[in-house]
């Protein structure tokens, strides 16, 4: 029988488990399947010859995603001896290769191929070297980012501006080619508006680039998307999903989705006149509720309509981990060069749609600054980090990517990028003194 036959069975096994277990006994079900996870069902025969090597210079606590020419995967946890799980035929072929760099470092293969295999290969050497960059990882202008990985083996990074840059490891960045709307340009919103604030995110076989189209001093900023087989294009853009003044919330800006363990599709937004959630479509390419979302939509975050900076919050980020939703938002002044106040603060619920909570189990429903602290600027090396989103490396590791200040030069929020720590509650932060960004955030 097909050994594939058996590993769909214990697939939908395993899913129907955890549409039980999953969540800390909430009933989700995880939605997308840990490809990884599903290799480990189906062991070939042991017949053939042995793929192996060793491992040197990768960090604690670091993994490393290596690939053979044979379509087999490797999760190399740490230095020391390694072997692929599938065997190679007798006079066959195999490449290793790096499939993914472990953030903040470079690893190259040495004896990673050769043919006509007679016996066990043992002679692979994978050595890894820390990267030495310090913050900013990117001397350019770059606010607000967005970070999603690529089958192509980059991490892809979209700002305020449609900027994009890429990655292997997040140290290393390159210039792409900056997202505009295909055609004339923007054909909805405020004449003149630009991109702000992107959020991109995988759904199904696409990409989305949800984003804001706003200027400085916008009346009527909305919240538009446009989506691509790949993380450069090409780009359909499908103009808005609401403005400002359709939708009800004053300064309609900074989307976000999340991926809720159920498989359904939020949308957050807003500002620091209040910030909201709505479901998406299943595809993501509506408002689920349509034109009666203006009034089913809900404020997780902040007070509505007090006045700019009257309910604190903006820029968020969710993500989950361990039966929980993490809500990162952004507080104080994101702009004012050397004056500038930004940090980020985090809180978390059961739910993707709230209510939220601090550590004290106080909800951001107010006008009072509260959340738990995860990062915030000091005035000798890096001024207002924030407008984060979150990088999750092969380890499980969460890395925050975010703008700041560096001291003394004003006119740019460049990128930036810290590892989170977790304390015994379960609460994360850059866990430096003070919370402050990393000098040299790939040496810890």
């Amino acid at each position: 029988m097909n050994p594939c036959y058996w590993r769909a069975v214990w697939r939908a096994a395993i899913c129907a488990a955890l549409v039980l277990f999953s969540g800390a006994g909430y009933g989700q079900a995880l939605c997308e399947f840990d490809p990884i996870f599903a290799s480990t069902f189906y062991t070939p025969p042991n017949t053939g010859f042995s793929l192996g090597g060793n491992v040197s210079g990768l960090l604690a606590g670091r993994s490393l995603l290596l690939a053979n020419s044979n379509g087999d995967t490797l999760v190399v946890p740490a230095n020391g001896v390694f072997q692929f799980g599938k065997r190679l035929a007798s006079g066959s072929a195999f490449a290793v290769t790096v499939k993914h760099q472990p953030i903040g470092a470079t690893c190259s293969v040495t004896g990673g191929s050769g043919s006509n295999v007679s016996a066990n290969v043992t002679s692979v050497s994978i050595a890894c070297t820390t990267s030495t960059a310090t913050n900013p990882v990117f001397a350019n202008d770059f606010p607000d980012p967005s970070v999603v990985r690529h089958s192509d083996n980059y991490w892809y990074a979209y700002g305020t501006g449609g900027k994009v840059a890429r990655s292997t490891n997040l140290a290393t960045w390159e210039w792409q080619p900056t997202y505009q709307p295909p055609g004339a340009g923007f054909n909805w919103g405020t004449p003149n508006a630009d991109v702000w604030a992107p959020d991109i995110v995988k759904i199904g076989d696409l990409f989305f680039n949800y984003y804001s189209l706003s200027l400085r001093g916008d009346t009527n900023p909305g919240i538009g998307f446009a989506t691509a087989p790949s993380p450069v294009g090409p780009w359909t853009d499908h103009g808005k999903l609401f403005l400002s003044l359709e939708i009800g919330v004053k300064n309609s800006i900074d989307p976000v989705v999340v991926k809720a363990h159920d498989c359904r599709l939020y949308l957050i937004w807003g500002s620091f006149y209040g910030n909201y959630v709505l479901e998406l479509t299943a595809d993501g390419l509506a408002l689920k509720d349509g034109a009666n979302a203006v009034t089913t939509k809900k404020l997780i975050a902040g007070a509505p309509y007090q006045g700019f900076a009257g309910s604190r919050y903006e820029g968020m980020f969710v993500r989950y981990k361990n039966g929980y939703y993490y809500l990162f938002a952004s507080t104080g002044s994101c702009c004012l060069g050397a004056n500038s106040t930004y940090a980020v603060v985090v809180f978390r619920s059961r739910s993707p749609t709230g209510p939220y909570v601090d550590r004290n189990g106080t909800t951001p429903l107010s006008f009072d600054t509260i959340g738990e602290s995860v990062i915030k600027g000091e005035t000798i090396n890096y001024l207002g980090p924030g407008h984060n989103s979150i990088a999750e490396d092969d380890a499980g590791n969460w890395w925050l990517v975010y703008h700041g200040y560096q001291v003394g030069i004003w006119n740019e929020r460049r990128l930036m990028v810290d590892r989170l720590v977790w304390d015994s509650e379960g609460w994360p932060s850059v866990g430096t003194p003070g919370n402050a960004p990393s000098r040299n955030p790939f040496s810890r």
